[in-house]
Parts: C-alpha cells; structure tokens; sequence
C-alpha cells in the first residue's frame, strides 16, 4: 500500500508539472498569437492611415495586394516649385494624347523607366524620350514615335507589371527599359503595404524582433545584420551597400522582372533594350573613368553580366559621360542627386539613336 500510495503521490506531482507546463506553453502561444494579429493590425491601421493621408496630386495608389502598387492619374496635373508642370494624359502617361492602335508607317518606340525616363524637375521636351523622337526623325526617313512611360519611383518589378497590363497595348516596335541604381530596391514612393512587404513570411513579429535586435546590436557593438530578414525591405540606401553580401537578395527580384520583359516581347517578336543610366550623385567635377572610382561600378557590371546571360541587348550610358563636367550633365548640383539636366539626356539619347542605326531596330510594322 505505502509502494501503491507513493506511485500514486509522484504520478500525481508529475501529472500537475506536466499540466503546468502544457497551461503555460498555451498561454505563450495564445499571447504570441494575440501579439502576431495585434502587430498585423497596426501594420495595416497605419498603412491605411498613410494612404488615406497621401496628398500627391498625380499619383493613384492601387489596392495593397497590386504589385504594380501606383500609378498616375488621368488627366492630372502639377505645377512644380521650379515652375515645370507635369502634364499627364488621359491614359496616365506623361506627353501628348495617344491611342493603343499605332497609326500606319509610324515605328513606335515604348520608354520604361523612373524619373530619369520621366524627366524629373525637366519640361517635356527635355526628357531624354522627347529628344530621341526628334533626333530620330531628323536623321532618318522613317516616322518614329517615342513613348514616355516612365513614373517616378518605379522599379523594374513595377515596369515588368505596367508593361504586361498597359504598355504592351500600344504595341511597340522596340521596348527600351530605363535602369537605375535604385531599380534594386523596393519603391518608397508610397507607403508599401504589408502585403507586399511581407510577402511570403508566415509570421510577421518575429521579423519585427530580428530587425530590432539587428539595430541595437549594430548601435551597441558594431554587429551589422546578424539576423537574415526575410522582409522585402531595405535599410541602407543603395550607395551604402553596394559592396555587402545583402546586396544579393536586392538584385534577383529585378532580374526576375527583367526575364519576364524578355520572355513576355520575346512571344511577340519586340526587341527589348535595357539602357542603363548612371547615378552621378555623390560626385563632382568630371566624370571619372569607369575603372577610376565610379562607387557603382558593381550594378553595373553585375546587370551587364546577367543580360549577357540571358540574352538581353544592354547599353549602358556611362562612357559617354566620361570627361565631362558633373555640372553640365547633372540637373541638381547637390551632391546626392543624380537626375540629368537636358544635357545629359541629349548625350543619352543621342547614344540609344546611334544604337538604334546600327543594329537596324525597331524592326517595323
């Protein structure tokens, strides 16, 4: 009986651990849970906060699943503090009204891009797709049509999305696709939305605790990045990282876009051409050599190798730069800008028509 009794006194006391334990890690797991949905309804709360209290008057934002995420809206207008006014047409494209039919005997030529292709702080015709049309149609007898496609803040995954829903309608001859530095990164025009920002993660807090503890290390003890995030976001601007391993994961989702381009106009027989435009910020005086210093050497070279692969036709812009004075190329002598004055969209067109010539694109009608 005392053997039976004490049996029974220690599958007792084990039993009530064992209760404890098992009450406790539920109550973890519920308050983990609460704390995940709790996080989640911030994240959106204040998203939608952020978007309810946009006040851009040419930019539509898309609902929060869009990965095109924004586009202009028809027929708006905004008259800058430098005194240039952005026209945008009723099909959300800044420029003249056209239709999706291309007229007969006119080769069409469809810019992708950001605000370099935009023309940014530029009247029109001082965009570099403005000045490849006349520059065209001077120097040669056919009638070309350039289209100015580009929306400031795209990225090459944004420009894949709006060439598939609308770009494609106006069917092109050629597609030229503007490249950029931060064509790396996510857009941070508007406020991302925690759709697309947290895309594929399951659990959202844990991102949240890794990215802190990473700040406060980094804060404290110099340690950089010592939990991997999942997150599509990025903390460092471009020219900070350039050179770091985390720079990989910034780049596959922009050759991913850029094999869907080449794969979507190859099924329809257009000619893509990615023309990379250099960043001349945080640079002054002349253009160096490319071998001499250019902190972004390493995008470009990596983005030249990666269409060599795949196949893609590629020009980049930046040794028709070298030698030349930043301040007849750049439009804003500040040291971090890296937009053109109407100079350096003249010697990059220029460099795209003479491309044109001599591989005999666009194909035609």
């Amino acid at each position: 009986m005392n053997i039976d009794y004490s049996c029974y006194k220690f599958m007792k006391k084990i039993y009530g651990i064992t209760k404890n334990i098992l009450v406790f890690i539920i109550t973890c797991g519920m308050l983990l849970f609460g704390l995940e949905i709790a996080y989640r309804g911030y994240k959106f709360y204040k998203y939608n906060k952020e978007i309810k209290d946009l006040r851009n008057p040419l930019i539509l934002p898309l609902g929060p699943r869009d990965r095109l995420e924004y586009v202009y809206k028809p027929n708006s207008e905004f008259t800058f503090e430098n005194d240039i006014t952005y026209k945008i047409n009723s099909k959300g494209l800044r420029g003249r009204e056209l239709d999706y039919k291309k007229p007969h005997g006119i080769h069409r030529i469809l810019a992708l891009g950001d605000s370099y292709t935009f023309g940014w702080m530029l009247p029109l015709r001082d965009s570099y797709p403005s000045i490849l049309e006349k520059i065209l149609n001077q120097k040669s007898s056919l009638d070309y049509e350039v289209i100015n496609a580009g929306v400031y803040g795209y990225n090459t995954e944004q420009e894949y999305e709006f060439l598939k829903r609308e770009g494609i309608k106006y069917n092109p001859d050629l597609v030229i696709v503007g490249f950029t530095i931060n064509d790396l990164e996510p857009q941070n025009t508007i406020p991302r939305s925690p759709h697309l920002e947290m895309h594929g993660i399951r659990l959202w807090l844990p991102e949240l605790i890794k990215y802190r503890i990473n700040i406060l290390l980094l804060e404290k003890f110099g340690i950089d990045e010592f939990f991997v995030l999942k997150r599509r976001e990025y903390r460092e601007h471009h020219w900070d990282g350039v050179t770091k391993e985390e720079f990989n994961w910034k780049k596959e989702n922009c050759f991913t876009a850029l094999r869907n381009i080449k794969n979507l106009l190859g099924k329809k027989k257009i000619p893509f051409l990615l023309v990379i435009f250099p960043s001349l910020e945080q640079q002054s005086d002349k253009v160096k050599g490319y071998d001499n210093g250019y902190v972004y050497k390493v995008i470009n070279d990596t983005i030249k190798d990666f269409c060599e692969k795949e196949g893609i036709a590629v020009l980049d812009i930046y040794p028709f730069f070298e030698g030349k004075q930043i301040k007849d190329i750049r439009k804003d002598l500040d040291y971090d800008s890296g937009h053109y004055e109407r100079n350096g969209n003249l010697i990059a067109a220029k460099a795209i028509a003479e491309y044109i010539y001599l591989t005999k694109e666009p194909l035609g009608n």
